[in-house]
C-alpha cells in the first residue's frame, strides 16, 4: 500500500531514517563539525582568551592570535562547504530511504553533489537574498507598528509577532526548495523556487505546522544541551572560569547537525507527497 505520508508516517519515517542510518549520517556530518567547531574556536580566539584569561598578553602576541584567527576562518569556511554537501547527502538519502533503497556512503553522495555545487551555492545566496527581503519586510511592520502605537510593551510584543509571522510564512513557502532543487531542477535554482511556492499554495498553515514542529525539536534540543553544558560548565573549570562562550558555540554546532537531517528528511517526504 502506497503512503499517503500522514504526520505520523512522516514522524516515523524520519525515525527510522535516522535510527537506521545514524553511522551513515554521522559520517556524512563528522568533518563539517570537526572543521566548524575548530574553526569558530580558532577564529574567536580574541574573544575567547580576553573571556577566559584576562591576565593574557594578547597585544604583545598579536601575530600568533591573527594567525589563529585566519587559520580558524578558513577552517570554518572548509566546515561549511562540507555541511553544505552534508546537506545534499541527506536528502539523496533521505530519498533512496523513502524509496526502499540502500543509503549510499559519503563519497557517493558527496560526488554527486560536488558536480552541482556551483548551482547549489547559487540556490543559497539566492535563499539569503529572500531572507533578507522578508527581513526587509518585517522591519517595515515593525516601523509601522512602533509608529501607530505609543504603548511601548504592546508595539514591542506586536512587533514580535509580525517578525514571526513573516518567518514562518517565508519558511512555509520555500519549505520543498531544497529536496525540489537536489532530486528535480540541480540546474535551476529559481525555478526551485517558483515550484515550491507552486506546491506549497494554499497550504502555508500546513506547512507553518511542520515549521513550528522542527522548532519546537530544536528547542527542546536546546534546552536539554544547554541544562548537559550548564552541568559540565560547572564540573569542567578552566582558571575557575566557567567556558560559557565554548559551551554556546558547542551547543550551536551540535544543534545544527542534530536537526537539519530531521528537517531534510520531513521536507523531502512532503516533498514526494505534493509532487
Amino acid at each position: 500500500m502506497d503512503k499517503n505520508y500522514s504526520l505520523k508516517e512522516v514522524l516515523v519515517s524520519t525515525f527510522n531514517f535516522g535510527y537506521t542510518n545514524l553511522d551513515k549520517i554521522c559520517e556524512y556530518l563528522t568533518y563539517s563539525f570537526i572543521y566548524t567547531f575548530v574553526g569558530l574556536i580558532l577564529s574567536l580566539m580574541p574573544v575567547i582568551l580576553f573571556k577566559n584569561y584576562p591576565e593574557f598578553p594578547i597585544f604583545s602576541n598579536l601575530a600568533i592570535v591573527l594567525i589563529l584567527s585566519f587559520v580558524g576562518i578558513i577552517f570554518f569556511c572548509v566546515g561549511f562547504y562540507e555541511f553544505i554537501l552534508a546537506q545534499y547527502a541527506c536528502v539523496l538519502a533521505s530519498s533512496d530511504f523513502d524509496k526502499g533503497e540502500s543509503v549510499k556512503s559519503r563519497s557517493e553522495y558527496f560526488d554527486i553533489a560536488k558536480k552541482n555545487i556551483k548551482n547549489y551555492i547559487n540556490l543559497l545566496l539566492w535563499f539569503c537574498l529572500f531572507g533578507i527581503l522578508v527581513f526587509i519586510l518585517s522591519v517595515i511592520a515593525c516601523a509601522f507598528i512602533f509608529k501607530k502605537f505609543d504603548l511601548t510593551y504592546l508595539a514591542t510584543i506586536l512587533s514580535m509577532i509580525a517578525i514571526l509571522v513573516f518567518y514562518f510564512i517565508f519558511s512555509a513557502r520555500v519549505f520543498l526548495v531544497f529536496p525540489i532543487f537536489i532530486l528535480d531542477c540541480p540546474d535551476m535554482p529559481l525555478k526551485s523556487f517558483k515550484k515550491s511556492f507552486n506546491l506549497t499554495k494554499g497550504r502555508t498553515m500546513y506547512f507553518i505546522g511542520y515549521t513550528i514542529l522542527i522548532t519546537i525539536v530544536a528547542l527542546i534540543l536546546n534546552y536539554f544541551l544547554s541544562l548537559f553544558a550548564s552541568i559540565l560548565g560547572k564540573i569542567v573549570v578552566i582558571k575557575g572560569q566557567e567556558v560559557d562562550l565554548l559551551s554556546f558555540l558547542l551547543i550551536s554546532a551540535v544543534l545544527t547537525f542534530l536537526v537539519m537531517p530531521f528537517e531534510k528528511n520531513i521536507s523531502t517526504l512532503l516533498y514526494r507527497k505534493f509532487n
